[in-house]
C-alpha cells in the first residue's frame, strides 16, 4: 500500500459561529517518523494554539471573545436571576463531578444537557467539555444565574455512535444512506475477521490490523465549521469507506468495528490525541489503532502493538487529568496485553517480553531455528537501539553456532524498547 503519514496529534481550536461556542476534537499537526541506518522510528509532535480572552461589561450583558488559530468566536450572555428547573437539579463546582455527570448523560443517550457550574467557568473553555465526552463536537449557550452560570450543552456524536445504536436496536430506519453503507461495511469486515480467528483476542487484533492495513493516516484539514457537514477523515467514514483518516477516524472506526464484534469499547481523550479503550474480563485497557499502524516504520509499514490492551503501566507516553478519565483503567497490563500473550504456539502466541537484550537475543535465535518468519519483542530497558540489538543477536548466534539473517526495526516508548524482527 502507499506510504503512510503519521501523527495522531489532536489539538482543540475554536471555530467561528455567531452567538454560540463550537468545539471540536481536532487533529491538526503531524510529523513523519525519521528512519536512518538500521530501520528505526523517531516521533516528533508539535502543537501550537494561542488563546486570548477579552471581557466587556455592560448594564446586563457580558461579551466574551476568544481568539485562536481558526478565527474568533463570540458568546453573548444575558444576566438572569434564577436557573431553570433542569439546571437546578444539576449543580457542579468542579470538573471531576461535572465530567461524571456529562458522561453518565452521554451513555444514557442524551445529546442535550443542562447544568449550573459554580466553579471557575474558564475551566470549561477551549473545548474542555468536548474532551470530557471524547465526542465529535459540542456547542453550548450560557446564562448567568444566581450562584453560577447555567449551561445548555448540545452534543454531536460521531457517525460510529449512531450506527452502533442502530445496530444494537435492530432498527436502522433512522440512519442516512451513508450511515447504512458504513454499517454494511463494518459488518462485512467483522464477519470476515470472525471466520479467520479462533479467540476474542485474535478477533480484536484482526480488527486493529484491518485498520493498519487499509487506512492511510491523513493530515488534511480538520476544520469542523458546520453543524451538518461531516468532515469524513475525522470519522469512521474516513477509516472504513475512504481509506484515509486521522486519529479520530481510526478511533471512530475501531469503536464501530469492535462494538459490532461484541466488545464493550469507549473513547479516551489524551493531550494531543484521542484513542479507544476496551473492557476485557471486567477491566478497562487502552487500545490505540492509530499508534499500532506503522509505528515501527512508516516506509516499511511495520506495526507496533505497544498500546494494544495496555494498562496504565504501559501507557507511559501519555497522561491526562483525572477529570478526563472515562473509565477506571487497570493499573497493570494483563495477559491481554499484546506483549504478554500466552505462548500457545499460535501466530501471535509466543514470548515477547524480556528483561534484557541478552535474553531477547537467545529467543531470536531460537525463533529463527524454529522457522518463524517474524518476531515482536519488548525489552524492559529504555533507549536501546538497533546496534545494541544486532550486537546481542550476533553474540547469541555465535554461541549457538548458527547464522541468523534478519532485518530489525525499533522504537522507544516510555521506559521500554520495542523491536520487530523480519527473518530472511
Amino acid at each position: 500500500m502507499s506510504e503512510k503519514k503519521r501523527g495522531g496529534c489532536c489539538s482543540w481550536i475554536l471555530i467561528p459561529l455567531v452567538s454560540i461556542l463550537l468545539f471540536a476534537m481536532i487533529d491538526s499537526c503531524s510529523s513523519d517518523p525519521v528512519t536512518s541506518g538500521t530501520p528505526s522510528t523517531v516521533y516528533t509532535t508539535t502543537t501550537t494554539t494561542t488563546v486570548s480572552t477579552t471581557t466587556v461589561t455592560g448594564s446586563s450583558t457580558t461579551v466574551n471573545t476568544t481568539s485562536s488559530q481558526m478565527g474568533t468566536t463570540t458568546t453573548t450572555t444575558t444576566l438572569v436571576t434564577t436557573a431553570t428547573t433542569a439546571a437546578k437539579n444539576n449543580v457542579f463546582g468542579d470538573r471531576v463531578s461535572l465530567s461524571q455527570y456529562l458522561q453518565a448523560e452521554q451513555r444514557a443517550g442524551k445529546n442535550v444537557m443542562t447544568f449550573v457550574y459554580t466553579g471557575n467557568t474558564k475551566e470549561l473553555e477551549d473545548g474542555e467539555m468536548c474532551r470530557m465526552l471524547a465526542t465529535y463536537f459540542t456547542s453550548y449557550t450560557t446564562k448567568k444565574v444566581s450562584g453560577g452560570v447555567e449551561y445548555t450543552l448540545t452534543v454531536t456524536d460521531y457517525p460510529g455512535d449512531r450506527v452502533v445504536r442502530a445496530h444494537r436496536s435492530g432498527n436502522t430506519s433512522s440512519l442516512s444512506s451513508g450511515e447504512k453503507q458504513l454499517l454494511d461495511k463494518a459488518r462485512q469486515i467483522v464477519n470476515t475477521a470472525k471466520t479467520q480467528t479462533n479467540s476474542q483476542l485474535e478477533l480484536e487484533l484482526a480488527l486493529v490490523d484491518w485498520l493498519c492495513d487499509n487506512v492511510v493516516y491523513l493530515t488534511a484539514s480538520t476544520d469542523v465549521n458546520s453543524l451538518t457537514h461531516i468532515n469524513r477523515p475525522l470519522t469512521a467514514y474516513g477509516a472504513l469507506i475512504d481509506g484515509s483518516a486521522n486519529c479520530q477516524g481510526y478511533t471512530d472506526g475501531f469503536y464501530l468495528l469492535a462494538s459490532i464484534a461484541g466488545f464493550e469499547v469507549d473513547r479516551q481523550y489524551m493531550p494531543g490525541h484521542v484513542t479507544n479503550s476496551i473492557c476485557l474480563d471486567g477491566k478497562w485497557y487502552i487500545v490505540d489503532a492509530t499508534h499500532c499502524d506503522g509505528a515501527m516504520s512508516v516506509q516499511d509499514n511495520i506495526p507496533c502493538y505497544y498500546l494494544f490492551n495496555a494498562g496504565m503501566d504501559r501507557v507511559s507516553t501519555y497522561s491526562w487529568e483525572d477529570y478526563l478519565n472515562r473509565r477506571p483503567y487497570a493499573a497493570t497490563s494483563s495477559s491481554a496485553y499484546y506483549y504478554n500473550f500466552a505462548a500457545d504456539g499460535s501466530a501471535h502466541g509466543y514470548k515477547k517480553t524480556f528483561s534484557s537484550l541478552a535474553e531477547a537475543s537467545k529467543s531470536v535465535v531460537q525463533a529463527y531455528r524454529n522457522g518463524r518468519t517474524e518476531q515482536h519483542i519488548m525489552v524492559l530497558q529504555k533507549e536501546l537501539d538497533g546496534n545494541d540489538f544486532i550486537s546481542a543477536v550476533d553474540a547469541a548466534a555465535k554461541a549457538a553456532g548458527v547464522r541468523v539473517q534478519y532485518t530489525v526495526w525499533h522504537r522507544h516508548a516510555g521506559n521500554f524498547t520495542y523491536y520487530y524482527v523480519k527473518f530472511k
